[in-house]
């Protein structure tokens, strides 16, 4: 969606349904295992009669494969610019940590600290904290 949401926007969700989106909203919608906030083209009817939906990215040259009306999970109120982090604090992946720095992060709690927060002291090391 690249102007509008840059990687590492934060959004803002709120409920809706298929039925009230209008053209131009930008809708967060699963398509697969993937989540997409896209902008709303259209309704179309599928092969089999079905609603169905359109979006498209902004920066995109062609429309999304086409979206059921139940995959939709909410309309896009509130687009949050990126946050400067700190470093060694994680770097978010579109707006969310990963599931995986998530994990890392709950298994590390206890354990020794990473090289780079550590010295070297008489040949022992001890960490900083």
């Amino acid at each position: 969606m690249t102007p509008t949401i840059v990687s590492g926007s934060e959004i803002v969700v709120g409920a809706t349904s298929a039925e009230t989106l209008a053209p131009d909203d930008i809708a967060l919608f699963a398509l697969g295992a993937r989540l997409f906030a896209h902008r709303f083209v259209g309704r179309r009817h599928g092969k089999d009669g079905r609603p169905v939906l359109e979006f498209c990215g902004d920066a995109a040259v062609k429309s999304d494969p086409l979206v059921d009306a139940g995959a939709v999970i909410g309309l896009v109120l509130k687009i949050e610019p990126p946050r400067p982090r700190a470093p060694g604090r994680g770097w978010a992946v579109g707006g969310i940590a990963t599931v995986a720095d998530a994990l890392a992060r709950a298994f590390m709690r206890g354990s020794s600290p990473p090289r780079w927060q550590r010295h070297e002291t008489n040949g022992l090391t001890a960490a900083r904290r």
